[in-house]
C-alpha cells in the first residue's frame, strides 16, 4: 500500500473530533467569567445588510374627556427601527511543524497541543467579546492615567484585566483621533495586577496621560467603530444625541430608546441601585431582571449588606454567595459580579430585552471550505482561523439602567 502524507484535510479530521459545536461553546461560555456572554439569548440566524429591530416607544394618541377633542387628537403609536449590522473579530492560533514531528511518538500527543493552541484562543476572543459587551463601539479597554520609563498606570485598575503579555497594544488621545506615532504598537511585557499596570517594550511617541488603549488592530484609523456595540452604546452615560445610531434618532426620547441613568454614589451603592429599580418600576416594563457590576462593586455591597438577609436566586438566606439578591421596587433582584465590568458602573438589565446576534456560532472555527486546518503557505506551520460576526442588540432600551457610581 502506497503510503500517505499527512495534510490539512487529514489533520482536520483529527480535530474535528475534540471540536465539536458543543466543544467550542464550552470552552467561550464560561458562566463565572463571562456571565453576560453565556447568559444572553443567541440568534444565530443573522443574514443580509442588518437585522431590523422595531421598538415602540409611544402608544397612540387620541384619549379626552371630550368626544371632539379625542378624535381631532388622534395619532397612531410612535415606532422606530433599529436596523443592527453585526462586526467581524479573529482569532489565530498557529502550531509548528517542528512541535508535531516531536510529538509525533505520542499519538495523542498532536490533537492535545492543538487543542491547547485552539482553546486559549477560544478563551481569548470570548473574553474580548465579555469585555466588549460591557462598552461602545469605540472598542477602548482602558484609559492612560500615567506613563512613565514604558510603565502604564491605568486610570482604573480593574481595566487590567484585559490586558496580557504579549500582547501588542496602541493610543490615541480620543476615540476621534490618529493613532499615536503612525500607529506603532508597544508589545506588553509585564503585568501587575495589584497595581493596575502594564509596562511596554517601546511606547510609541506622544503617548500621554488621558489616552485611550486598545488592542492593536481594533482601533486602526480616527475615528474607527470595529468593535461590539455594547451596554455603554446602548445606554450611554448622557441622553443619546440626535446622531443616528442603527439608523434611530434617540435624541426623541431619550430614555425609552437609550436607556435609564442614574447618578449613584459609591458610598451608598445599594440605595443607589435602589434609585435605579424605582426608575425602571415607574417608567418600564421588565422580565428577569440582573444587576452587573465589576467584582470590587460587588465586594462592597456585600459589605453594605452584611448586617441584611442575602438571598441567593433560589430562595436561601446566604451571604457571600456567587450572586446576591436584594430586594427592590422591581421584586428580587439578582446582583452578579462580572471580571469584565468596569468599576463603578452598575448595569440593570431585563435579560430578555437583549440577544447576541451572530452569523452562526460565537465564535466560531472557520472551516467554510470543509478544512478546520490550514497550511500555511508561506510558513512551516499550520493554523486555526476562529472568528466572530455578532452584535449586541436590544428590543427594549427603555427596560434597563445604568447606574453610575462615581
Amino acid at each position: 500500500m502506497a503510503a500517505v502524507a499527512y495534510s490539512a484535510s487529514t489533520l482536520s479530521a483529527l480535530v474535528k473530533l475534540t471540536y465539536t459545536s458543543k466543544g467550542v461553546q464550552n470552552v467561550a461560555y464560561n458562566k463565572k467569567h463571562r456571565p453576560l456572554f453565556s447568559r444572553l439569548n443567541k440568534n444565530k440566524s443573522f443574514s443580509g445588510s442588518g437585522h431590523v429591530i422595531p421598538v415602540i416607544y409611544s402608544d397612540g394618541k387620541g384619549r379626552s374627556a371630550t368626544f371632539s377633542t379625542a378624535q381631532a387628537t388622534a395619532l397612531n403609536s410612535k415606532q422606530v427601527a433599529f436596523s443592527v449590522d453585526t462586526v467581524v473579530n479573529y482569532s489565530d492560533a498557529l502550531i509548528t511543524r517542528d512541535l508535531i514531528r516531536r510529538t509525533a511518538k505520542d499519538e495523542g500527543a498532536f490533537v492535545k497541543a492543538m487543542k491547547h493552541a485552539i482553546d486559549s484562543q477560544i478563551n481569548n476572543h470570548s473574553n474580548d467579546i465579555e469585555s466588549n459587551l460591557f462598552r461602545d463601539k469605540i472598542g477602548n479597554i482602558g484609559t492612560v492615567s500615567t506613563i512613565a520609563s514604558g510603565v502604564v498606570t491605568l486610570v482604573q485598575a480593574g481595566d487590567v484585566v484585559n490586558f496580557s503579555v504579549g500582547q501588542e497594544v496602541v493610543f490615541a488621545a480620543t476615540s476621534a483621533s490618529a493613532l499615536r506615532d503612525s500607529g506603532a504598537s508597544g508589545a506588553i511585557t509585564v503585568v501587575n495586577v495589584d497595581a493596575g499596570t502594564f509596562t511596554i517594550g517601546s511606547t510609541p511617541s506622544g503617548t500621554a496621560a488621558s489616552d485611550l488603549i486598545w488592542t492593536k488592530g481594533d482601533y486602526v484609523s480616527a475615528s474607527d467603530v470595529l468593535k461590539i456595540s455594547g451596554l455603554q452604546s446602548w445606554i450611554p452615560a448622557a441622553d443619546p444625541s440626535s446622531t443616528a445610531f442603527f439608523g434611530v434618532d434617540r435624541s426623541v426620547d431619550p430614555s425609552r430608546l437609550g436607556g435609564h441613568r442614574v447618578s449613584g454614589s459609591l458610598s451608598d451603592i445599594k440605595g443607589s441601585i435602589y434609585d435605579g429599580c424605582a426608575k425602571l418600576f415607574r417608567h418600564a416594563m421588565g422580565g428577569e431582571m440582573v444587576a452587573y457590576m465589576s467584582p470590587e462593586t460587588f465586594r462592597l455591597l456585600n459589605a453594605e449588606l452584611s448586617m441584611d438577609v442575602l438571598r441567593n436566586p433560589s430562595g436561601e438566606g446566604k451571604a457571600g454567595y456567587e450572586s446576591i439578591a436584594i430586594i427592590s421596587p422591581l421584586g428580587s433582584l439578582e446582583c452578579v459580579p462580572a471580571p469584565f465590568c468596569p468599576d463603578g458602573i452598575v448595569f440593570i438589565l431585563d435579560m430578555s430585552s437583549w440577544e447576541l446576534l451572530s452569523m452562526g456560532e460565537v465564535p466560531s472555527i472557520i472551516d467554510d471550505d470543509g478544512l478546520m486546518v490550514e497550511r500555511l503557505y508561506n510558513g512551516d506551520s499550520f493554523e486555526v482561523r476562529i472568528a466572530s460576526d455578532c452584535n449586541l442588540a436590544s428590543h427594549a432600551p427603555g427596560n434597563n439602567c445604568r447606574v453610575d457610581l462615581t
